[in-house]
């Protein structure tokens, strides 16, 4: 990965990495208020089978913007990131990633990922072009982990997790993201 002006430009080959941001206590937020906003394009997609995202061999993304809930529960991180995140008092229960897909038919689905029954990958559709992408993580989870009503009020965002693999494949991938923010969902 490497940071330009105008954003991040990501390439894997045969790798999976990744870079987090954790948040401070002061810019945490209850998952039910947050709003995760970026722009993306993918000029190379790796694994280029037509494999179902719900294979372990096909859990390769040019790119996926993933956000880290606190709450109830620990999931299975690499040891970097779990012990940063301990550090800050706590621990990772979920994380769910927006990964970035070229199967139209697949594009806007929310599945459990392949590995962990704590990590959620909702697809959303990419392209050489430039777009926005828009994502609501409580609403994301909920449609995938059933959550009681109490749980999911004690669930909040600590962290953003940009990763980008192409390890199962053993291919290539290449993507750009610009203007990653987290933030409180707007009240309409």
């Amino acid at each position: 990965m490497h940071s330009e002006n105008s954003g991040w430009e990501i390439r894997t080959k045969g790798t999976a990495g990744g870079f987090t941001y954790l948040l401070s206590q002061n810019q945490r937020s209850p998952l039910s208020e947050v709003e995760v906003v970026w722009n993306w394009s993918v000029d190379r997609f790796p694994n280029p089978s037509e494999a179902s995202p719900l294979d372990k061999e096909a859990d390769d993304y040019a790119l996926r913007v993933g956000v880290l809930i606190r709450g109830d529960g620990e999931v299975k991180l690499p040891d970097s990131l779990k012990d940063a995140v301990r550090n800050l008092g706590g621990n990772v229960s979920y994380v769910v990633f927006y990964s970035a897909t070229n199967k139209k038919d697949w594009s806007g689905k929310c599945l459990l990922n392949p590995f962990s029954e704590r990590v959620i990958n909702c697809l959303r559709l990419a392209g050489k072009k430039l777009s926005e992408v828009r994502a609501f993580p409580l609403t994301d989870l909920q449609s995938v982990i059933p959550l009681k009503s109490l749980a999911s009020s004690r669930l909040e965002s600590i962290g953003l997790w940009v990763f980008a693999d192409s390890d199962n494949s053993k291919s290539e991938s290449q993507a750009h993201l610009q203007h990653l923010k987290i933030g409180t969902r707007e009240k309409h």
